[in-house]
């Protein structure tokens, strides 16, 4: 059995805390676009942007679950054995997380090979300010 210490895991609960801070910064503009599916065109859009939406509201619960469960191996409630299973949930709603960016990674490679198209398609991202073309 390894022992982490006291300060490792008041890092990761700082860690966990900014993750969550960046999700809740970007959630109200994921559930805005969410809203706006009926202006969209294409399927692959309403994939994309329902896949992005899900995907930071159960990324939000994994965090949250993350931060609960660190935060009983710090005040030393409960000990790893008895949390286990919350920990599990938090990695596995991570990896769910990645999994729903699939759809939005083959969208932008799909329209990538547009050169025009994808211009447009970026141009309703204006909040990326990374320039492409």
């Amino acid at each position: 059995m390894i022992l982490v210490g006291r300060n490792v895991r008041i890092w990761v609960l700082i860690t966990l805390c900014s993750l969550l801070a960046w999700i809740v910064y970007w959630i109200p503009s994921s559930i805005e676009r969410l809203f706006n599916l009926y202006s969209m065109r294409g399927t692959m859009y309403v994939i994309m942007e329902l896949s992005g939406a899900i995907g930071m509201i159960v990324r939000l619960t994994g965090v949250i679950m993350g931060i609960l469960s660190i935060f009983f191996l710090i005040r030393n409630t409960k000990r790893f054995l008895e949390i286990k299973k919350w920990v599990t949930s938090a990695l596995f709603l991570e990896s769910i997380y990645y999994i729903l960016l699939l759809p939005s990674g083959l969208f932008m490679i799909g329209v990538g090979s547009n050169r025009a198209y994808s211009h447009e398609v970026l141009h309703q991202y204006s909040w990326v300010s990374i320039t492409f073309f």
